[in-house]
C-alpha cells in the first residue's frame, strides 16, 4: 500500500493560498451585503447586459440633471436675493424723494443725499457679488464683475452734471447716461450682452436666466438713485422748482424700476419653481430605477448574510488548523 503526502512547504503554500481566496471572497460578499447589488451582475442576467446598461446610462443622465438642478437653483436663488435688496434699497430712498419733492422736505436734503448715494453703492455691490467664484449678473462672463465700482460711476456722473444750469439739464445728462447709448453700458458694464445658455434640469426641462446688470430695470433704478443723490448736492436751491422737478423725475424712475424688477424677479421665480419640480421628477425617476436595476442584479441579503457567516467560519477553522499543524513536530510526537 503507498501514501502520498505533502511537504511543509507545500501545506504551507497549499494554506496561505486557501485563506487569500476565502479572505476575497469574504471581500466580496460584503460588497455585496452593503450594496445590496451582486459582484457579477452580467451572470444574474445569463450574460445578457443590454438592460443594465440602459439602467446605468439613465442613472448617469438623470445624476448630470440632479447636479444641474442644483447650480441653476443657486443661480436662481442668488439672482432673486439681488433683486430683492435692490428693490429694498429703492425703497428705503423712494420715501425720502417724495418728501424731498414736497414743500415739508427741506429737513430731508442731506438724508436724501446721503442714503441715495449709499443705495446706489449697495445696489452696484449687490449686482457685483459673486456665489462659487460665478457672476451671475454678466452674462456669459461670469467670471468678471459686471459694473465698474460704484464711486467711479459717481464721480464720473458728478463732473457731467456739476454744471447744470436747470432741472432739465441735469434729467437729460443722467438719463442719457443710463440710456441704451450711454456710457454706462459703453464703460460700466463690464459683462456679455449675452445671456447664459439655458440649462436642462430634467429631461425635457429647461431654465433660462437673462437677467443682466445691463437690464433695463438696472439702468433706472441706479439712474434714479443717482438723480436723488445729485438733485440733493447743491447745483440747485433746496426747495427751488429746479431741485423738486429732478426729485420728482427720481422717484417716477424708481417706481419704473421697482415695477420692472417685479417682472423680472417673478420670471426668476418662475424659474426657481420649475427647478423645484424638476428636482422632485429626477428622484422619483432615480428611485425607479434603482429598484429596477436592483430587481435585475439584487443580491439576498439574507442569503448573502448566511454565505458570509459561512466563509468567516471556514477561515477561523483554516487559521485554527494551521496554527495547530504549526505546533506538531517529531519531539512532540514522541
Amino acid at each position: 500500500m503507498s501514501l502520498s503526502s505533502i511537504g511543509d512547504l507545500a501545506s504551507t503554500f497549499i494554506a496561505r493560498r486557501s485563506v487569500s481566496q476565502l479572505n476575497r471572497e469574504m471581500a466580496t460578499l460584503g460588497t455585496e451585503l452593503t450594496t445590496g447589488l451582486r459582484s457579477d451582475p452580467r451572470s444574474a442576467v445569463s450574460g445578457d447586459s443590454g438592460m443594465i446598461s440602459g439602467i446605468e446610462r439613465s442613472l448617469t443622465r438623470v445624476a448630470a440633471f440632479t447636479e444641474t438642478a442644483k447650480q441653476a437653483g443657486v443661480r436662481m436663488g442668488a439672482m432673486q436675493f439681488t433683486l430683492d435688496k435692490v428693490q429694498n434699497e429703492m425703497d428705503a430712498v423712494l420715501s425720502n424723494v417724495l418728501l424731498g419733492a414736497s414743500d415739508m422736505g427741506t429737513a430731508y436734503v442731506e438724508t436724501t443725499k446721503v442714503s441715495s448715494a449709499e443705495a446706489f453703492n449697495s445696489v452696484v455691490a449687490g449686482l457685483n457679488t459673486s456665489v462659487g467664484g460665478r457672476y451671475h449678473f454678466s452674462g456669459t462672463e461670469t467670471g468678471t464683475p459686471p459694473l465698474r465700482d460704484a464711486g467711479q460711476i459717481l464721480a464720473k456722473l458728478e463732473l457731467l452734471v456739476a454744471d447744470s444750469p436747470d432741472a432739465e439739464t441735469m434729467i437729460t445728462t443722467i438719463e442719457d447716461y443710463f440710456g441704451p447709448t450711454g456710457a454706462f453700458l459703453a464703460d460700466d458694464y463690464q459683462g456679455s450682452d449675452k445671456s447664459l445658455t439655458p440649462l436642462e434640469v430634467a429631461e425635457g426641462t429647461f431654465v433660462s436666466s437673462e437677467m443682466r446688470a445691463d437690464d433695463q430695470s438696472i439702468r433706472d433704478a441706479l439712474s434714479g438713485l443717482a438723480k436723488a443723490h445729485f438733485a440733493s448736492s447743491g447745483t440747485f436751491t433746496t426747495g427751488s422748482a429746479d431741485y423738486k422737478a429732478v426729485l420728482a423725475s427720481s422717484g417716477s424712475q424708481l417706481r419704473k424700476a421697482d415695477g420692472e424688477l417685479i417682472a423680472q424677479r417673478s420670471v426668476v421665480g418662475a424659474g426657481e419653481a420649475r427647478i423645484e419640480a424638476a428636482t422632485s421628477r429626477n428622484a422619483t425617476e432615480d428611485t425607479a430605477l434603482q429598484q429596477a436595476r436592483l430587481n435585475l442584479i439584487g443580491a439576498d441579503r439574507y442569503e448573502t448574510a448566511t454565505r458570509l457567516q459561512e466563509t468567516e467560519l471556514q477561515l477561523e477553522s483554516l487559521y485554527m488548523m494551521t496554527a495547530r499543524m504549526s505546533r506538531l513536530s517529531l519531539t512532540n510526537y514522541l
